[in-house]
């Protein structure tokens, strides 16, 4: 039932909102395709936190959530996700420049 209720929760997070951060350090669009504006979570991953650069600390946590969900499951929609957010991140990567 863990197993289940978890990888439930990791297809019900929206990376578009966890890249928010990324995306506009990086200079990228943080719209979806529609036009809509994506909101960022609040939290750890809000732009205006309180209590120091947390920003991507729970993206992190993502990744690796989402690597073990796969490895364990074979989800084929959670490696699906990982990919997703793993060239997302590379696009602010080779957008910045910098390697980071």
């Amino acid at each position: 039932f863990a197993q289940t209720l978890n990888t439930a929760y990791l297809l019900y997070l929206d990376t578009d909102r966890l890249l928010w951060t990324f995306r506009t350090q990086a200079g990228l669009p943080t719209h979806r395709t529609s036009g809509e504006a994506i909101e960022p979570y609040g939290g750890w991953e809000s732009p205006n936190y309180q209590w120091g650069l947390l920003n991507g600390h729970f993206t992190g946590h993502l990744l690796s959530a989402l690597a073990f969900t796969a490895s364990a499951t074979g989800h084929p929609a959670i490696a699906a996700k990982s990919m997703v957010l793993v060239m997302a991140l590379a696009a602010c990567q080779d957008k910045l420049g910098t390697g980071w």
